[in-house]
């Protein structure tokens, strides 16, 4: 189900995306030529199909069809509170930066943080960001940083433990709270 409830997303045996609105009662059928991640809006309008060795894909679930495609390597994407822009961030590699891009697949800016970069959401006021990163750790997926979403935003980390390379960090509907998984 998207946040709001209005559509539901389901993923054939083929490897097809079908978005139901509920509402209208209709199907919109996506065939992206290979993903192994995807991010519906909260409101079911947009979709973005990701994955390590596939390239990101912006789609529209009204007519099925992809508004962008951009660089394969994406580890986690989330959308901005503005439902305009979504946040990407690069597959495990060394110094990489979260990117703030609209949903035109255009660059607005970069967010820095050193370390690898392996899992993203957004804050519900769209002010910040929860980040996976090893920063400052040689070792292991890292903690969980709170990062302003902005260019030279100050990062803070709140939480270490050793965490998944596909923990996701997922935060409440009133900021107060995020939840992840990892292992026991």
């Amino acid at each position: 189900f998207s946040a709001d409830g209005t559509h539901v997303l389901d993923i054939t045996q083929n490897g097809e995306l079908v978005v139901l609105e509920l509402a209208r009662k209709t199907a919109v059928t996506i065939k992206p030529p290979a993903f192994s991640s995807q991010v519906l809006r909260d409101d079911g309008r947009w979709l973005v199909t990701f994955g390590e060795r596939v390239p990101m894909q912006i789609w529209d679930t009204h007519t099925g069809k992809a508004t962008a495609t951009l660089e394969t390597g994406i580890a986690a994407v989330a959308f901005l509170g503005d439902g305009k822009h979504v946040v990407t961030v690069a597959k495990a590699k060394k110094d990489v930066t979260a990117k703030i891009r609209s949903l035109s697949g255009k660059s607005r800016e970069e967010i820095a943080l050193v370390g690898w970069l392996v899992g993203v959401d957004v804050s519900p006021d769209g002010r910040e960001l929860m980040l996976l990163s090893n920063r400052g750790r040689i070792w292991g997926a890292g903690g969980f940083w709170r990062v302003d979403a902005r260019p030279g935003g100050r990062a803070r980390e709140i939480h270490y433990e050793e965490t998944t390379w596909k923990a996701r960090p997922d935060w409440s509907r009133d900021g107060r709270r995020v939840a992840y998984s990892s292992y026991p």
